[in-house]
């Protein structure tokens, strides 16, 4: 799920993963994502209403 920069996106077979980080980043994006959605229906992006 994450872009690691420094390591070209690779994990070091060596490094121990953190439990669960992958999933809370993923529940995060999901969150931002349906927001985001919500606010596309709801027309917040649109120009104003302005004559």
């Amino acid at each position: 799920m994450r872009n690691n920069l420094f390591h070209g996106g690779k994990e070091d077979p060596g490094e121990q993963p953190f439990d669960g980080d992958d999933d809370e980043w993923g529940h995060a994006a999901l969150d931002v994502a349906q927001t985001l959605l919500a606010l596309v229906d709801r027309g917040a992006f649109g120009l104003p209403d302005h004559p």
